[in-house]
């Protein structure tokens, strides 16, 4: 990865950032107003539609993803006549399984809140009819996402994010006017489909504007992209679907093994640390086209492009998730009160150790569905959940929530380690463990030595002094790692990007 290729994915990272972490920042300040204006229960239904239009995606059959490869393959082949076709395919694809989810959807939805959810009888009919329209939002939805992809493949994230955070900040913001003013829910969620048709208007203009091989072409459809598009997203939609179950399942077993109110012990720091992976999931996000590029390709730059965002992300992480582990108990006195810090203290320590390996992985899983090869990674998930299961099973009734805790950190470190077989099972020139150990080796010692010296810290816990040491050795640790770990592309790349925020 050259200077120029390190600013490239800088800046794609830093809008990545931005379109995840704008809407989040929005959604704290409108969640109180919506709140107050609609009570709990319209609130829990809003919620449920915000999930439904906000999180859809990942469940398009792996289209969005798959389409985004191949334009991305096409373009770097110079093959840009193939792009309509991809997109076209894609998009067909995308509408005639979102109808077919969509009418489903709002088929059952009656029976889901009369029966399921437990909804005051007065709401049901207003819960029925904003569902019912919110199902058939689908669609928009999942074209969303091959227009997205498109714009991903020529690497235009800042026009992609210049879409999605108006658009995703406009769930907040609409539902907090509209319980302001005394909107009803079908209302609101009028608006929120709206808004998301706007979104898809503007997607798809600056698809065909902006991306090679779309400007004065028709979208069309091809059998050879239909087959290449089930076949990638297929596994990727395996993935998908085995991530999600594996995200929850010990909140559904915790209540079941311990109680439901030691949910609360668990969910709140889990959700607490997970918002760091916003960070790697921006980084993953960016890399993902220009892996594609590849194309089966291997040598020297493919080693590059794994090695250096796993390098920016031992800077990053490592003292940020240190710092959680060491000082989890305080923060959570600070937070939540010393006594939800005394149950919940020993869970957010291992959910940390877990989601810093899991940051790592997010890079390497990018490389493996980016390298073509969706179908490894299914089949890892599908081991990683089963083991996971398995674990929780065992220890959650043996170590209560400190149990769930350590099975989750024992699958991260699992499915990391099956990431880095499998990377180097796809491209064994270019991303053997030997060659990525010695890449990392300098960062990896800084970062071990940070940790070690910080765990001293830990003798001082409760003092005012162990904050400051911790903040000093932070403070030299950044300098230290950059000097032994960096390169000149590294440094060129930085002064590029400092000279990009000036301007």
């Amino acid at each position: 990865m050259s200077s120029a290729d390190s600013l490239s994915f800088a800046r794609h990272t830093l809008f990545n950032l931005l379109g995840q972490g704008v809407p989040l920042v929005v959604a704290l300040v409108c969640l109180p107003v919506v709140l107050s204006g609609l009570g709990a229960d319209r609130l829990g239904l809003l919620i449920l539609s915000w999930t439904i239009l906000g999180y859809a995606g990942p469940f398009d059959l792996g289209i969005g993803r798959a389409a985004a490869r191949l334009m991305a393959a096409a373009q770097a082949q110079g093959m840009t006549e193939g792009v309509p076709r991809v997109l076209g395919t894609a998009l067909m694809v995308q509408a005639v399984f979102g109808m077919s989810a969509g009418l489903g959807i709002a088929a059952v939805t009656p029976m889901l809140v009369n029966d399921v959810l437990a909804l005051p009888a007065g709401l049901k009919p207003e819960g029925v009819s904003t569902l019912q329209l919110v199902a058939l939002a689908i669609p928009i939805v999942f074209a969303s996402n091959s227009l997205r992809g498109a714009l991903y493949a020529a690497q235009r994230f800042d026009l992609v994010n210049a879409v999605l955070i108006p658009a995703s900040s406009s769930l907040y913001v609409i539902s907090a006017v509209g319980a302001v003013t005394g909107w009803t829910l079908q209302v609101i969620v009028a608006w929120l489909v709206a808004s998301k048709v706007v979104a898809l208007a503007m997607l798809g203009l600056l698809a065909w504007r902006h991306c090679p091989g779309l400007a004065g072409r028709r979208p069309s459809l091809s059998p050879t992209a239909l087959a290449a598009l089930l076949r990638f997203g297929s596994w990727a939609t395996v993935s998908s679907v085995t991530i999600s179950l594996v995200s929850h399942v010990e909140r559904l077993l915790i209540p079941v093994f311990l109680s439901v109110g030691m949910l609360t012990y668990y969910s709140v720091p889990y959700e607490a640390v997970s918002r760091g992976a916003i960070v790697p999931v921006s980084m993953a996000l960016a890399l993902f086209p220009v892996f594609s590029r590849f194309n089966g390709r291997e040598g020297q730059p493919l080693t590059s492009l794994v090695v250096r965002p796993l390098k920016y992300l031992l800077l990053i992480m490592t003292p940020a998730l240190t710092f959680v582990v060491l000082f989890a108990r305080e923060l959570l006195s600070f937070w939540m009160g010393p006594s939800f810090a005394a149950r919940a203290a020993a869970p957010l320590q291992f959910l940390a150790v877990a989601f810093y390996m899991g940051a790592f992985s997010h890079i390497l899983r990018s490389a493996v569905h980016g390298l073509g090869r969706p179908d490894l990674k299914a089949q890892l998930d599908l081991l990683n959940g089963i083991l996971f299961v398995t674990l929780l099973f065992t220890l959650i009734p043996r170590f209560g929530l400190v149990g769930a805790g350590g099975a989750r950190a024992m699958t991260a470190l699992t499915e990391l380690v099956g990431l880095v077989i499998l990377v180097s099972r796809i491209a064994p020139h270019s991303l053997e463990p030997g060659r990525l150990w010695h890449a990392l080796s300098p960062g990896l010692a800084v970062g071990g030595g940070f940790v070690c010296i910080a765990a001293a810290i830990a003798l001082m816990r409760g003092s005012t002094l162990a904050y400051a040491v911790f903040a000093v050795l932070t403070f030299l640790y950044i300098p230290l790692f950059w000097r032994r770990a960096s390169d000149s592309s590294d440094r060129e790349a930085v002064a590029h990007l400092r000279t990009w925020l000036e301007r």
